[in-house]
């Protein structure tokens, strides 16, 4: 994770310190603004949002997790496994996602989001709302090169597509309805997480919540 002191020892939401932070990494070799630009779950698609977390392919990109936290595999040798995640926003080892090659320039990522350590809120800020967990999936093409983050459309307006080079994958077999995000920002579809129960089919890949707790225990299988 890249951390400021300062920032979390002041209002986190503060626009000077999350925007330093925030373009300091895309010195570090990060696009950023994506998945979703305008997202509240990470630092590098809303400096105000409810998680202040790198989503795991940035932290791949710029190598600051251990190689053993990512789970990878190419869809063509997928065979059904279960998996345990830890939660993005908390600092412990653990398996921080599954990321499954599509091809020479596409992924699937899937990670465990929660209310944590990097998400819980501070001296006003909000973080995620007490309670929150479950699933986010997203498509990674690395030959998207936008100028800027693209603002996905989300609800019925969804398009499983983006000029970005990554975007959310919403679930179509649930209706969550949305919460709040930041002061700052828009409302979260919560069709966009997935919950203990519930599965998700894309690009030829069945996604399954199995069991959802202190961390969520996850099974990937090619789709029949």
């Amino acid at each position: 994770f890249f951390s400021s002191r300062r920032r979390h020892t002041r209002y986190i939401g503060d626009w000077s310190s999350d925007v330093c932070s925030s373009d300091l990494l895309h010195n570090q070799g990060l696009q950023g603004h994506a998945p979703n630009q305008g997202s509240n779950f990470g630092i590098m698609t809303n400096q105000y949002g409810l998680s202040l977390v790198l989503n795991s392919w940035d932290t791949l990109i710029i190598d600051w997790q251990y190689e053993n936290q990512f789970y990878c595999v190419q869809r063509e040798n997928l065979k059904p496994t279960t998996l345990t995640l830890s939660p993005l926003e908390r600092e412990e080892i653990g398996t921080k996602a599954i990321m499954i090659k599509l091809s020479n320039s596409q992924a699937l990522v899937i990670e465990s989001r929660r209310r944590d350590k990097w998400s819980s809120g501070y001296n006003g800020f909000p973080g995620l709302p007490v309670g929150f967990y479950g699933l986010i999936v997203y498509k990674v093409d690395t030959t998207a090169k936008p100028l800027y983050g693209v603002e996905e459309p989300d609800g019925p307006d969804w398009k499983d597509s983006s000029t970005a080079y990554a975007y959310l994958i919403r679930n179509l077999n649930v209706d969550h309805g949305y919460i709040n995000g930041a002061p700052q920002s828009g409302r979260i579809d919560l069709n966009f997480v997935m919950y203990e129960g519930e599965s998700l089919t894309t690009n030829g890949i069945k996604i399954s919540l199995v069991k959802s707790g202190d961390h969520d225990e996850v099974k990937i299988e090619k789709e029949n």
